[in-house]
């Protein structure tokens, strides 16, 4: 089966999307991977996954990242790459950003400071 090569925007998106909505790291990922890049959009098969996750999970790093990359390289070489990774990386950098920009704001609130000592203690 033909498919026509995903625009860089796509790869940004389709990561953003499966990095968005998914928790528990990586290999939670895994399914989505495959459902979006497999089974709906046929960019790689199956067999090729199976490689690039094995790859992935040999390279240092961050698993989700490595795979990405990998993913958007076969579609669209390195600018592809770049597009997957970002889109992989930046629901977690918005997140945190959003995070930290709020702990900016409310951080001399009482319930804010007695929060973090329980986290200290926990931690």
């Amino acid at each position: 089966m033909s498919v026509k090569r995903p625009s860089y925007f796509t790869l940004l998106a389709t990561f953003f999307k499966i990095g968005l909505f998914t928790f528990g790291g990586g290999y939670a990922m895994i399914p989505l991977i495959e459902r979006e890049v497999v089974e709906k959009r046929y960019w790689i098969s199956e067999k090729d996954l199976v490689d690039l996750i094995a790859i992935s999970q040999s390279l240092p790093g961050v698993f989700a990242i490595n795979l990405s990359t990998f993913i958007g390289k076969r579609q669209r070489g390195r600018l592809g790459a770049i597009a997957s990774a970002t889109g992989c990386a930046l629901p977690s950098f918005l997140v945190i950003l959003a995070i930290a920009a709020g702990l900016a704001r409310y951080q001399n609130l009482a319930v804010v400071q007695h929060f973090f000592i329980g986290v200290r203690a926990a931690v």
